[in-house]
């Protein structure tokens, strides 16, 4: 079986993280190949992030989508935010995620003590009526710090932002309005213990196991 990581070589995290996955390949005798050929054939595709080489292998059978984690890069534990990668199989050009055995699903807290409503922008996304608009930190990073401004409100409006899943875990009542989010779907708590993927289980071929290569 043939697997291909198509990553920019010029990007030093991006060669790092196909060397978490050759090493946890390796633990399950499937060997990757790293590559910068975009339309490089192969029976599996991982793609880094979004933009590299997804469009052109979304409508392959098998392709992985690697990119940014998807809530513990807000977590305040003693690993750092870039060891950790959400990862996921891609259909249909979207990301999904399967639920597997072993981990406990994340507890939101109970309620929010804020008010009214907040819309949390995407980078290209659209921009809709709330109570408080709040833009993409990329689009405007002059703002008041997320959680402070999530504890203001009781309702989160969005679409496929990393923020509205932090708003759920902060207790915020959802309007997710992108059936192809995460947070479209009804076990959504579930299937986010098993999105984000640190490091050393991706090394350790235990990633390798949940994607069942």
């Amino acid at each position: 079986m043939d697997i291909a990581f198509h990553c920019n070589l010029s990007q030093p995290h991006q060669i790092e993280h196909g060397q978490w996955l050759k090493k946890g390949f390796k633990c399950h005798d499937l060997n990757l190949d790293i590559t910068a050929d975009i339309t490089k054939e192969a029976d599996i595709h991982i793609v880094s992030g979004p933009h590299y080489a997804l469009d052109y292998w979304k409508d392959h059978s098998s392709v992985i989508l690697l990119d940014r984690a998807l809530w513990h890069q807000g977590k305040p534990e003693k690993w750092h935010s870039m060891d950790w990668l959400s990862v996921g199989w891609v259909k249909n050009g979207v990301k999904y995620f399967r639920v597997g055995s072993g981990r406990k699903s994340p507890e939101p807290k109970n309620g929010s003590p804020g008010r009214g409503s907040i819309f949390l922008a995407d980078y290209y996304g659209p921009v809709e009526s709330a109570d408080t608009i709040r833009l993409h930190p990329q689009r405007n990073a002059n703002q008041e710090p997320l959680l402070d401004c999530l504890h203001r409100h009781a309702r989160a409006i969005g679409y496929n932002t990393t923020a509205l899943i932090t708003a759920g875990l902060e207790g915020l009542e959802i309007e997710c309005r992108s059936p192809d989010s995460i947070m479209s779907q009804p076990n959504w708590l579930e299937l986010l213990a098993y999105t984000d993927w640190r490091y050393d289980e991706i090394e350790s071929g235990e990633l390798c196991t949940h994607l069942q290569l």
